[in-house]
């Protein structure tokens, strides 16, 4: 029992402390600091409201000095020089200094000589010279590969090829993978016998 006694008694004096300092209500405080607070809130709501307005003014601000700088890009905006050219202005135009230059110099000019074909605008059905096999397009056969290394698979590539095509009809039965397990066995026979 003596142990319930010290609880109480270490409790007695909060409970004096509670009564004596009920929690008050705002009506209850002293007006000096309601008055504090209501003093901060309306200096925090200033400063909030300065500085929007000072935000405000540098968009406007930015806002004119876009404008100013399109303005100025605007009025410096090439003649249409930097347009491209087609072969045949090109060509009028080499005639024309051609001629100017004759008339100066009064010589006879030599043979016309050709404009090379624009093989970036060269049309080969479905395939342009402006993709990215545009040189296997141009040349008619296809290039060999110089390295050692890339000859041997090529070859044998092709000699797979050309077996399928004889296998195919004596065996029609065969599947694909089969045929070519039996090439590749075939393949390294004869590389055996050499």
């Amino acid at each position: 029992m003596p142990k319930q006694s010290n609880t109480v008694q270490k409790s007695a004096p909060l409970a004096k402390e509670i009564k004596n300092n009920p929690v008050k209500k705002p009506s209850e405080l002293p007006k000096a600091t309601i008055t504090n607070k209501k003093t901060i809130q309306k200096q925090s709501k200033e400063t909030k409201q300065h500085e929007l307005t000072d935000v405000t003014k540098r968009k406007i601000q930015l806002k004119e000095l876009l404008k100013t700088r399109s303005e100025n890009i605007r009025t410096t905006k090439h003649d249409g020089s930097s347009r491209k050219l087609t072969r045949t202005e090109i060509g009028r135009d080499l005639e024309a200094n051609k001629t100017s230059k004759l008339i100066t110099k009064k010589v006879i000019p030599p043979a016309k000589a050709s404009l090379t074909e624009n093989f970036n605008r060269l049309k080969l059905g479905e395939n342009s010279a402006r993709a990215l096999n545009g040189l296997a397009i141009l040349n008619k056969e296809p290039l060999p590969d110089k390295h050692p290394k890339k000859q041997l698979p090529n070859a044998y590539n092709k000699y797979e090829e050309r077996r399928v095509k004889e296998l195919k009809p004596t065996k029609p039965l065969l599947k694909m993978s089969k045929g070519k397990e039996q090439i590749f066995r075939d393949n390294l026979k004869i590389q055996v016998k050499k």
